[in-house]
């Protein structure tokens, strides 16, 4: 290209849309890390320069406290299943109990994988094990993770809500995921390589709102699991406040990149807390709590849940194929 034709073109030397967007994704994910990477550094120099006996001996008082938490993770993380396994019947896809258990236990194998992808390992091995496509399952997975972020959207923005607008805020959830799931179904239709990849009429089904907000409940528990913790040394802690922290800190994982959100998830809600008034002393402890309790205590689970999974079951003899749809008759049939 001559240098007259590189003037009078200015869009020649001009990065492509997508390059652009690249490094607005790649800039925003260094600030991300930088502030809460400041954020740890702060949480170890509070760990080394602070005595812990006192508030080790603290939290050695309040077992019960964290008993109930591990109750309530464990009912999140059944909600959890529960969608899961609804996902997968719509799919037209039938475990058994105990297969479906280990099954959906052995995702929390994957934990450490970044960007929510450890989600899709559970697919692989429905596919693996079971013979179903491996689109099918990981178009269960998506769904699954979809609703997720639905509700993690309309329950922020309902907790937003709760100080001002109290018998609003509980309306809020379910009237923003109806109108997620009836938008969404409008621009699958327009989309024919999109509306074919899920059932007829899916999107508005009331038995896709009821497992989609069946999710809302599972940030609803992990909101009150913080606020259980943090009570105790947060004063000015709101139940609102700890789901707004909860539903927002999915999409700070997200962004980072990190394995399971390692490090970010830990400094994002110590920062909120800071902000909150937590003393320091105490940030260190209750964020290893809530995530030992949330995530860290899964991991050895899900592993047991796969090995046991292999064990028992290893390759099914039959295939789980999607069951086939039935044809309702033509016209023509109906008459003869």
């Amino acid at each position: 290209m001559t240098e007259s034709d590189s003037s009078s073109n200015p869009t020649a030397d001009t990065p492509p849309l997508p390059a652009l967007n690249a490094r607005w994704a790649s800039a925003i994910r260094a600030v991300v890390l930088v502030i809460f990477g400041v954020l740890t550094g702060y949480g170890a120099y509070v760990l080394a320069t602070n005595d812990w006996q006192d508030i080790t001996g603290f939290w050695l008082t309040r077992r019960r406290l964290l008993l109930a938490g591990f109750a309530l993770a464990s009912l999140d993380v059944c909600t959890d299943g529960f969608v899961w396994y609804g996902i997968l019947r719509q799919y037209g896809i039938r475990l058994g109990p105990v297969r479906g258990l280990l099954l959906f236990l052995s995702g929390y194998a994957g934990h450490f994988m970044p960007v929510q992808m450890g989600r899709f390992f559970r697919a692989t091995e429905l596919s693996r094990i079971y013979g179903v496509p491996l689109a099918t399952s990981t178009k269960a997975e998506i769904t699954l993770l979809a609703f997720i972020m639905i509700t993690s959207v309309a329950m922020f923005c309902g907790a937003f809500l709760w100080p001002w607008l109290f018998a609003l805020a509980f309306a809020i959830p379910p009237l923003l995921t109806a109108l997620a799931l009836l938008v969404l179904g409008i621009f699958f239709r327009w989309i024919k390589k999109l509306s074919i990849q899920l059932p007829e009429g899916y999107l508005r089904r009331p038995s896709t709102l009821a497992l989609c907000l069946c999710t809302g409940i599972g940030w609803f528990i992990n909101g009150f699991i913080l606020y259980l913790i943090f009570r105790e040394v947060t004063e000015t802690l709101q139940l609102n406040h700890a789901i707004m922290i909860m539903t927002s800190n999915l999409f700070i994982g997200v962004v980072s990149g990190l394995p399971g959100g390692l490090g970010i998830t830990e400094s994002y809600i110590g920062g909120m807390m800071y902000w909150l008034a937590t003393p320091p002393e105490h940030l260190v402890i209750a964020v290893a709590a809530f995530r030992i309790l949330t995530f860290w205590l899964w991991i050895p689970i899900g592993w047991i849940a796969l090995l046991l999974n292999g064990l028992f079951f290893g390759r099914s003899k039959r295939s789980l194929k999607p069951e086939p749809k039935k044809q309702r008759p033509t016209e023509e049939a109906r008459e003869a």
